[in-house]
């Protein structure tokens, strides 16, 4: 069964006045000056999924690769490629393929021959396009700290000299399931400005932000962070007090349970021991609650940091 192409748009939510802006300087750039910066250096756009700005991606520009991974290719709305990208195992993509109708149709598409590279962890001789991703020399030029296939894409574009990076329908936020990708994407972006490489992203990309504004400079919201994971330690140091104030008292209690047939006057004792083994138990339970409580609030400021950086950067998009 084949599968139509998917409409999801290039246009869901898409915004037609996103400016554009190196990724250092954060300046706006317009599109007269990329396509100036894209015939004159060696340039690549690297797209994905995001709906927040993949409509953006030059795919009518000759003077700039087009670079697409996964199941792209599914997308009406991705009409140029110039390279693509699967890096997962063979074995992962054939079990892949009786999950649903869409992996099915991206197996059979990268079954088929094209004109263009599809780069692989092996040359599959099931793939006639495929062309073996040169991971040795990406490890021992620029390491192991590989997390997504952008970092992997990265890697390569540095590796072959391209100077000019744009990246669109990336965004990994930290409460998706992409966050773990996050990092090394970063890295891999701060490594090519710092080889000399200029990036461009759009305004309201989430990558290369850290919540609200410049620490310390700008907001004081990660020092409260700090505060709380300080509480989460003086938590920890009175539940280990406690832990083993209340491992004496269980050590009492079976020291004076073998005496107390020899000495039934130790009972009482006994008795006092047990109401403070439970009053104990129960000091330690309440730090536990609080120490559950603190790594709540932890979470959910993260969860609200991530997302104001966001949902600012949205905003200033909005108004301007």
């Amino acid at each position: 069964m084949k599968v139509a192409k998917s409409k999801a748009l290039a246009n869901v939510g898409e915004e037609k006045n996103i400016p554009v802006i190196n990724a250092t300087t954060r300046v706006v750039v317009t599109q007269e000056q990329l396509a100036k910066l894209r015939s004159e250096n060696k340039s690549v756009a690297m797209v994905g999924f995001s709906s927040r700005h993949r409509h953006l991606a030059p795919l009518d520009d000759p003077n700039i690769e087009i670079w697409g991974l996964n199941r792209i290719h599914q997308q009406d709305w991705f009409t140029r490629w110039d390279r693509m990208f699967q890096l997962h195992p063979i074995s992962y993509l054939e079990k892949c393929r009786g999950m649903s109708a869409g992996d099915r149709d991206h197996y059979d598409w990268l079954c088929k021959e094209h004109d263009k590279p599809i780069f692989c962890q092996e040359v599959y001789k099931e793939f006639p396009s495929a062309v073996r991703f040169p991971i040795e020399e990406m490890r021992n030029k620029y390491g192991d700290f590989y997390t997504s296939t952008l970092a992997y894409m990265m890697a390569l574009a540095l590796h072959e000299g391209f100077t000019h990076f744009e990246l669109y329908g990336f965004d990994m936020e930290a409460e998706t399931e992409y966050k773990h990708q996050r990092d090394s994407a970063e890295y891999f972006l701060g490594l090519a400005e710092g080889l000399g490489s200029s990036v461009y992203l759009p305004k309201n990309s989430s990558l290369l932000k850290g919540g609200v504004g410049m620490y310390a400079f700008e907001t004081t919201e990660v020092g409260f962070r700090q505060l709380l994971e300080g509480r989460v330690i003086q938590l920890q140091a009175q539940m280990d007090e406690a832990g083993a104030k209340y491992n004496g008292m269980l050590g009492k209690s079976e020291r004076l349970n073998n005496l107390v047939k020899k000495y039934p006057e130790l009972q009482a004792e006994i008795d006092i021991n047990d109401m403070e083994i439970g009053n104990q138990a129960g000091v330690m339970n309440v730090i536990s609650g609080a120490q559950s409580e603190i790594r709540e609030t932890i979470k959910m400021f993260d969860e609200h940091y991530n997302q104001v950086g966001v949902e600012a950067a949205v905003s200033e998009v909005s108004n301007e």
